[in-house]
């Protein structure tokens, strides 16, 4: 069997399918709409099983890169990263806050800190301890003096200035991550805020269930009690209030003054935002809706509540719903979790779906009027089935090749759009024809829309295969809307002579082609990578102004670096000297701001083993290496008693440290001292770029100076950015491998359905829709983060849409090429051009939404809609014109029982189309 007879069959094959089930369901309309009914709510119901991930390291980068592997790795070996909770004193005029004054005052609400309880939970109930029964770890200037409110207010201003310079100049200070604006002026400390850190527990840092989300809850104990916590922390120091809690904002309850006040932020925080700029879509989703409903009832409609579709318009907008609804609950249902990006589906889908509905309505209204309901209904799904199947198909197959990028939030994303899709083409050949039947048996019934127990003629009638309006409303509407027809008519002429232009098909031609060197070899090269942290959070949002402000004023996002040493033998001295060198090595990176080398368990055991032996302490001693060197760190990080690493000549001790806040830090294969240490992590500070490229060429020396240096050690270098430089530094690769991929798929399956020369065609559409939209990022500097990429996978689908319906309607048509196209045209360009309007009414609401995703997503829907309709309907016409006498027509055969069907598949009837275009279609 040749293709083409393969391409016939196929076609015959869905055709015949899609007849047989509008003929079914419009025989029982009632059983088909509570079936389908029962099952989508079912599959709704399964999102109540389903997760939420709002945690951007497992959703917004690479789960197989190097670094997501090795932060995984350090979560089960050393734990999570403690929850961090703060808050500022500042000063509104940019007077000093180190005065003795303003000291006090913010030591007032370090107390309060400590002291607030909240449903009978305290601090030290959820605070970070660095080992057992030791202190919760806390950060501020004062703590690192050793100061409290009785000790400052023993001081003079003079002695307070005088530590703090002391503090300033050690190399210990690291004054500027605890004292806002910072400045030195004749050898006296001056800054606009104070800084105080409260670190918790790590808790609640795995994936809430859908439920918990929505209510902001957990079943952890923990995670609940320090949720409970940071609701009231953060009421304290007035970044959010709580209601009926009685916690006042510290800078009103406390009296700090004029020209003071606090504001802060903790760890719940960033989620909740995250979570509030999910819920301020919803108010756009319903904007959206509603513009959506408002086009159904124009697209469908006709004389209002005799001939108009309102209530079927609003019936297919809840299917598109419902759609949405069985999709992410089927999406539940096999573990993938949802997303805040997820929502967005809502907006795409509705426009999608609104194309099927018009669709499916237009060839109800081409079937010739003489036959009964149920035969309507059976040749308008027998010919809008196939190119509305054809069209998910596409989709589905564009979404689930997406799905397997390494990029874990498009994946979810991807698949849950997948399913969506589906369940959609399920629904709109099953739960919506059911709808279009009973709509037809009303209006066949002459029974107002809207009030169907209100008949509106003489001639009522209860028969389900009556006429569907009598020729005196037919007249009705056709005068109604005659200046609407005479104006489409006119376009349409004109549109015929554009289509039939050689030359300016030729231009047409080239233009579009132009946008696929000027998309990929330029503008891709010059998009930004990686959305600013602001994306991800509601315009205004007080944690993006907050940590702004952290950045703009303390040295306090300098990151931490980590050096990850497994399966080392630290009892051998040669390793310690490799280790050592590896060290030094790092440590000659520009970027290393505090060494490797000082802070970490080996430095502070050598440390104390140096003094213990200069000053014949009646500790034991600590074997550097050999026989006992495990068990004398075993024991060493186990000591809770602070030990001297640095003295003076005359033996005063300058510097302790309490050796068990390392005992984290290293991990051992069995029992402490009796077994080999397996991992181990030593860290740094690192002065990280703002910029993307910066990121990424940071990471790649420091990886490669390890590398370079670490012989036979198992060492890796790592810091929290890197997880998604490893991302931004393929990620142009990664969207062009999906694009290639998805096209190729789509493109695979065409071939079945359609003519060699209409797939390169379509191919050509895809290219240079694709340099289109890399064009406008480019000019709309949209940086090519999570939503774009996913915007981008789904432009192979949703562009393709609109030029397979052209392409699929002009091999059914006869005669030369331009004749061909221009009935194809007049055939399914209008229910195009409304699909594609209603795609763009679906996202046009995001346009004016409180998150700069959403409003990105707008952008690149916005250009998805735009290219697929030119390419759709401009495009693919000019194209066709030069290559189409090569594409076959595919006929259905007309035998007597088909001819009906035949001529309807074929081109609308004439009582479907203005009659200046069903003289053209005479014509030819």
């Amino acid at each position: 069997m040749g293709l083409e007879a393969c391409q016939s069959a196929v076609f015959r094959a869905c055709h015949s399918y899609h007849s047989a089930a509008g003929r079914l369901v419009a025989k029982r309309p009632a059983a088909s709409l509570v079936a389908s009914l029962v099952v989508t709510l079912l599959l709704t119901a399964c999102m109540l099983l389903g997760s939420w991930e709002a945690r951007l390291e497992y959703r917004d980068t690479l789960s197989r890169s190097e670094a997501f592997k090795l932060f995984d790795a350090t979560l089960d070996m050393f734990g999570g990263s403690p929850r961090t909770n703060e808050y500022k004193m500042s000063s509104s005029d940019g007077s000093n806050v180190l005065t003795k004054q303003a000291i006090l005052k913010a030591l007032e609400v370090d107390e309060a800190v400590l002291g607030l309880t909240y449903k009978g939970t305290r601090f030290e109930d959820v605070c970070l301890r660095p080992y057992l029964g030791g202190a919760c770890t806390v950060d501020s200037a004062m703590y690192r003096l050793g100061l409290g409110r009785e000790e400052v207010e023993a001081l003079s201003q003079e002695e307070l200035d005088s530590k703090l310079l002391a503090e300033y100049n050690s190399n210990a200070g690291g004054l500027g991550s605890l004292l806002g604006g910072l400045t030195l002026t004749d050898g006296k400390l001056s800054a606009t805020s104070l800084r105080f850190r409260y670190l918790g527990e790590p808790s609640g840092q795995g994936r809430p269930s859908f439920v918990e989300f929505v209510t902001g809850t957990s079943n952890d104990a923990l995670a609940s009690a320090t949720l409970e916590w940071e609701s009231a922390f953060l009421a304290l120091v007035c970044a959010r209030p709580l209601m009926s809690s009685g916690i006042e904002c510290a800078t009103d309850s406390l009296s700090l003054g004029e020209g003071l006040s606090v504001t802060g932020t903790a760890q719940r925080f960033i989620q909740d935002e995250i979570a509030a700029n999910a819920t301020t879509s919803t108010k756009w989703m319903v904007v959206s809706i509603n513009l959506i409903l408002v086009l159904m009832w124009l697209a469908l409609g006709g004389r209002p509540l005799r001939n108009s579709r309102l209530t079927l318009g609003t019936g297919a907008v809840a299917v598109i719903l419902l759609s949405v609804g069985a999709g992410l609950g089927f999406s539940s249902l096999v573990g993938v979790p949802l997303t805040e990006i997820s929502l967005l589906m809502v907006f795409v889908i509705v426009g999608v779906g609104v194309d099927d509905v018009i669709v499916v309505v237009d060839f109800l209204q081409r079937q010739p009027p003489h036959l009964s309901i149920v035969e309507r209904i059976s040749g308008a799904l027998g010919g809008a089935g196939p190119a509305i199947q054809l069209t998910s198909l596409t989709n589905l197959i564009a979404f689930l090749i997406a799905a397997t990028v390494d990029f874990p939030g498009v994946s979810y994303f991807c698949l849950s759009a997948g399913f969506t899709l589906f369940a959609l083409f399920l629904l709109t050949t099953t739960l919506f024809t059911a709808l279009l039947t009973f709509d037809e048996r009303r209006r066949g019934a002459m029974r107002l829309d809207c009030l169907c127990c209100i008949g509106f003629g003489a001639g009522d009638s209860e028969t389900g295969d009556a006429e569907p309006s009598s020729p005196s409303h037919k007249e009705d509407d056709k005068r109604a809307h005659s200046g609407l027809r005479a104006a489409v008519s006119s376009a349409a002429r004109a549109y015929d002579c554009f289509v039939a232009s050689k030359p300016v098909a030729l231009v047409v031609i080239l233009a579009f082609t132009s946008l696929i060197p000027l998309g990929f070899g330029f503008a891709i090269g010059n998009i930004p990578l990686g959305a600013e942290l602001a994306s991800y959070f509601p315009d205004g949002s007080p944690y993006v102004a907050y940590t702004a402000d952290t950045q703009e004023n303390f040295v306090a996002l300098d990151t931490p670096g980590y050096l990850v040493l497994r399966d080392v033998k630290w009892e051998d001295a040669s390793a310690q000297t490799a280790v050592d060198s590896l060290l030094a090595a790092l440590e000659s990176d520009d970027f290393v701001i505090a060494p490797y080398s000082t802070n970490n368990w080996l430095a502070a055991y050598r440390a104390v083993a140096a003094d213990r032996g200069a000053t014949a302490s009646a500790a034991p001693p600590l074997r550097q290496s050999g026989d006992g060197f495990l068990a004398d760190v075993a024991a060493f990080l186990k000591e809770t008693d602070p030990q001297c690493v640095d003295r003076q000549l005359g033996g005063e001790c300058l510097r302790e440290i309490i050796p068990a806040r390392y005992s984290k830090e290293v991990v051992w294969a069995g029992e402490a001292g009796a077994s080999p240490i397996t991992a181990t992590r030593f860290s740094c500070t690192l002065a990280v770029p703002d910029e993307v490229k910066g990121r990424v060429e940071l990471m790649n020396e420091h990886r490669a100076t390890a590398d370079a240096n670490r012989g036979s050690i198992d060492a890796v270098v790592w810091s929290y950015f890197m997880l998604f430089s490893d991302r931004d530094r393929i990620v142009v690769r990664l969207v062009l491998e999906t694009l290639a991929f998805a096209a190729a798929a789509v493109l695979g399956t065409l071939v079945f359905f359609l003519h060699p020369l209409s797939v390169a065609v379509i191919a050509l559409a895809i290219a240079s829709i694709d340099g289109g939209i890399f064009l406008l990022m480019y000019l709309w500097a949209v940086p090519l983060d999570a939503v774009a990429f996913i915007c981008l996978a789904m432009s192979i689908g949703l562009s393709v849409d609109y030029v397979v319906h052209v392409a699929h309607a002009f091999e059914h048509e006869e005669g030369t090429p331009e004749q061909r196209i221009k009935a194809a045209l007049h055939g399914i360009g209008w229910s195009v051009l409304k699909g594609g309007g209603s795609t763009f009414l679906g996202v046009v609401a995001l346009a004016g939404a409180d998150s700069e995703i959403f409003r990105t997503f707008f952008k690149m829907l916005f250009s998805t809609v735009l290219l697929g309709l030119l390419a759709g309907l401009v495009l693919f016409p000019a194209c066709v014109i030069f290559v189409g006498k090569w594409i076959t027509p595919k006929l259905l055969e007309k035998t007597p029982a088909g001819v009906a069907q035949a001529d309807a598949v074929a081109k609308p009837a004439a009582a479907a189309e203005p009659p200046a275009l069903q003289a053209q279609l005479e014509r030819y």
